[in-house]
């Protein structure tokens, strides 16, 4: 038995709004006469989805008493009933001599997928209502959907007068939320104050471009009662923050600080001044929210070599203006390829679905100039006006994002220009001054970029700045390998409880010995991977084979013949070797007890200052060496002593030959960074010819 299907489950009566309608007046005003018109009364609205077309219907239901209102589920008549059937059924009700009906069609769109039977009977009808029909329609789509499936229909659109619906504004959605909360304080005894109300539209607009007010404002009202109901807290600006936390991922409360971005960038990227300067002005201006917001918060195209610190950069970017190097959404565009012709789809699928989980981050596009040109296209679509529609038509806003671009193209100029330009001095030049010089190296490094075809002026004429990466000098990598021993240290004692200290001549054991010559092109990934491969791997094994036998204070010292300290060889015939130093707190005892001592014994008190040599310990002091570091420090007071001349302060020391260090380090290196690595004093060789002393203050 076939079940007989009711139009009527596809036609609902639309019901009075239980609540007060606010704003929108002439959009009212002009509605209500077009549907008095005496032909084709018909309202075609455009609005976002979530700007309130069907409570706007419903408020003109309600104030209009003279006709029934109705709401018809156009894609299930499409889908499950008949077009034609319901046609009928509407010509029906309108001259049955009752009053006269309005027929509400949301996702009018669809009326493009009926057959071309219905489809020639709803014209028909659209161009006879109001003459022989007491019916009249008011439909709703968006703006995409109408360019798309209606408006080329030229006998379908002329028998509507189109209303564009605009998004409320910020003050009518406060207006909005303000008539609800007088329902809800009435039905669920709930208080919610006006200065919250303020800050959940503001913080929609904000974190949430892509939905249209009022809804998202109401949704997160809605959640605010939600949450009230189930766990009787109450309402407050906590809750919000929780809310918006657990909804979309966003932390509204936290708050950039600018400083500490540009203080975390110089403590994760070496040697790179020059880009910080480049991006500094722009977030600033982000992170005052003075930024264009029309187009993403900025836009940067990193330019340089290979290895000097672009990726790292991103994420530094990441963490101080997002809260966390998580935030960043990184694509290699090598996997776009020029001539893949789907390459544009699949970046699209993929850049919206990322972007959309992540609204509020950086976006790191790796190696531009590798990917095609549709897929560039799509990028100036997102440089433009920060959107992008993806594979369903669903508009992504990159409103919240830092776009930044990375290339490798034009090397050999930045050779040049590393040649000839210096890093800016930020002790001493001027912001006038630091501005020219990188204006000076932007148009040498655009020059060259420019016979690119992907960097043509529609690229770069988009971007907030283009970021120049110079190479690394051995003074830069020095202060990089540096930070990672130091990285492996903190993680041994973390990990096993341990004080590891690190040989100082490794860092520039990794660079000479091991590492390329060729600072130029970057060098940074060759010279970490070594240090990983080479000592993080020696200091693993030793924990797991040996971890008993470790002193608790140990380190790791460079032994055999190193290649940089000996001109005969060119081969390197270094290892590693493991010595016990001693700690801290035992150097600290030592020294109190000799002042116990000479107190007792003398009757004078003495003060040993031994911070200095705290700070130099692990590089020169190991048990091996000294048998007693307590009768060391009285050896060396008891000529004083003998002489009666005991001072009443002194200070522990190393002394050691730091000139002839130099010249051998200057003849076996032969760099020009020598004296950078002087200053650095990391020139520590010369072990044999040091010794503790104890100077007199």
């Amino acid at each position: 038995m076939v079940q007989k299907i009711d139009y009527l489950q596809y036609l609902k009566k639309i019901q009075p709004l239980s609540i007060p309608f606010k704003g929108r007046e002439e959009i009212i005003r002009t509605m209500r006469f077009v549907l008095r018109k005496p032909s084709m009364p018909n309202v075609l609205l455009l609005a976002d989805a979530g700007s309130g077309k069907t409570t706007l219907v419903q408020h003109v239901a309600t104030i209009d008493t003279e006709r029934d209102y109705y709401e018809l589920d156009i894609a299930g008549v499409i889908s499950e009933y008949s077009m034609s059937k319901m046609i009928a059924h509407l010509k029906s009700m309108s001259s049955s001599g009752g009053r006269e009906i309005v027929v509400f069609i949301d996702e009018f769109h669809r009326i493009a997928d009926i057959d071309a039977t219905s489809s020639e009977e709803m014209l028909q009808l659209l161009a006879q209502n109001g003459i022989f029909f007491k019916i009249s329609f008011i439909t709703a789509t968006t703006s995409k959907w109408f360019y798309e499936k209606l408006q080329n229909n030229e006998p379908l659109v002329q028998r509507f007068t189109k209303i564009q619906l605009p998004e409320l504004s910020d003050i009518e959605t406060i207006e909005v939320l303000k008539s609800r909360v007088k329902q809800y304080e009435r039905d669920y005894d709930v208080s919610i104050d006006e200065q919250l109300l303020k800050e959940i539209v503001a913080n929609t607009s904000r974190y949430m471009p892509a939905d249209a007010q009022p809804r998202k404002s109401i949704g997160m009202l809605d959640s605010l009662v939600g949450y009230y109901r189930e766990f009787h807290e109450p309402i407050s600006h906590k809750t919000l923050a929780k809310m918006f936390k657990d909804s979309i991922g966003v932390n509204i409360d936290f708050k950039i600080n600018i400083e500490k971005t540009f203080d975390n960038i110089k403590s994760r990227v070496f040697g790179q001044d020059n880009a910080l300067e480049a991006v500094k002005d722009w977030l600033y201006i982000a992170a005052a929210g003075l930024n264009d917001l029309h187009r993403p918060i900025a836009s940067f195209l990193f330019v340089g070599p290979t290895g000097v610190g672009k990726t790292e950069f991103a994420k530094a970017i990441a963490e101080g203006m997002y809260g966390s190097e998580r935030e960043m959404i990184r694509f290699d565009m090598s996997e776009y390829p020029l001539g893949d012709v789907n390459a544009s789809n699949r970046f699209r699928e993929k850049l919206s679905r990322e972007v959309s989980a992540k609204p509020f981050s950086v976006l790191l596009l790796d190696e531009l100039e590798k990917s095609d040109k549709a897929v560039v296209n799509l990028l100036l679509q997102v440089l433009d006006d920060a959107r992008l529609s993806d594979e369903y038509g669903r508009t992504i806003s990159f409103n919240n994002v830092i776009v930044i671009m990375t290339t490798n193209t034009g090397t050999e100029v930045f050779r040049e220009i590393a040649k000839t330009v210096d890093a800016i001095d930020y002790d001493s030049t001027t912001d006038r001054a630091k501005k020219k010089k990188l204006r000076d190296i932007s148009m040498r490094i655009n020059g060259s970029l420019i016979a690119n075809p992907i960097f043509e002026t529609a690229v770069l004429g988009r971007v907030n700045s283009i970021v120049p990466f110079m190479p690394l000098k051995r003074g830069v990598l020095v202060d990089i390998i540096k930070n990672q021993l130091s990285v492996i240290s903190d993680l041994v004692k973390r990990n096993t409880g341990k004080k590891l200290y690190i040989d100082h001549r490794f860092y520039v054991y990794f660079i000479v010995d091991v590492a390329s010559r060729d600072t130029e092109s970057g060098g940074v990934r060759d010279v970490l991977r070594i240090v990983n491969a080479d000592m993080t791997a020696f200091i693993a094994q030793n924990i797991i084979n040996f971890q008993n036998d470790l002193p608790n204070n140990f380190e790791i010292e460079l032994g055999g013949s190193v290649r940089f300290m000996n001109d005969s060889s060119n081969e390197d015939k270094s290892e590693f070797l493991i010595k016990e130093v001693y700690s801290e707190n035992e150097i600290r005892i030592a020294s109190r007890n000799v002042e116990q001592s000479i107190k007792a014994t003398l009757g004078m008190s003495i003060k040993i200052d031994i911070e200095e040599f705290l700070s130099d310990v692990s590089a020169y002091i190991r048990k091996e060496d000294v048998a007693n570091l307590e009768e060391l420090i009285v050896s060396l007071l008891l000529s004083d002593v003998e002489n009666g001349i005991v001072k009443q302060k002194y200070k522990l020391a190393i002394a050691y030959d730091k000139r002839s260090d130099e010249v051998a380090l200057e003849n076996s290196l032969q760099i020009d960074d020598i004296e950078e690595l002087i200053e650095k004093d990391l020139i520590t060789w010369g072990r044999s010819d040091s010794k503790i002393v104890l100077e007199s203050e």
